[in-house]
């Protein structure tokens, strides 16, 4: 048997993970960029090297609307912490240890240089370069 989502829930479960101003639970959350292939699921632990590591804002997404949330703003690193091309990303919070479970909010997807489920400036990163995402857009149900 199946069920329907109506609209108005989708915004509120977008708006309780990445709104601030609902209260996210989100809020201070760490996006990391990262090389090597994205695991099967974001229960899974990460892999490859974090190329960037950015604390989202408190106001970081806007309120989500057209069953979608996006980013108010670009928001950035100001220093990579190391070299290379991700290819996949993670929203986790601060206390999440990276082990492979099912209790860690998180939220993984793909990158790219004007691509990719987040794009940001450059994908070819030196270590101790800033780091602007540019664009980021979650959808529920992700299409």
């Amino acid at each position: 048997m199946s069920y329907g989502i109506s609209t108005g829930l989708v915004h509120a479960i977008l708006n309780a993970a990445f709104n601030a101003g609902a209260g996210s639970i989100f809020d201070s959350a760490i996006c990391e960029g990262r090389t090597g292939t994205r695991p099967a699921d974001a229960n899974n632990a990460p892999v490859g090297t974090v190329i960037f590591a950015a604390t989202l804002p408190a106001d970081a997404f806007a309120s989500a609307a057209s069953l979608a949330i996006a980013i108010s703003a670009a928001f950035s690193d100001s220093s990579a912490d190391a070299t290379g091309v991700p290819t996949w990303f993670r929203i986790r919070l601060p206390g999440d240890l990276g082990t492979t479970n099912t209790t860690d909010a998180r939220l993984d997807g793909d990158v790219g240089e004007g691509s990719g489920d987040m794009s940001f400036d450059n994908t070819d990163i030196n270590a101790g370069q800033a780091i602007t995402v540019n664009t980021f857009t979650i959808s529920l149900p992700k299409s």
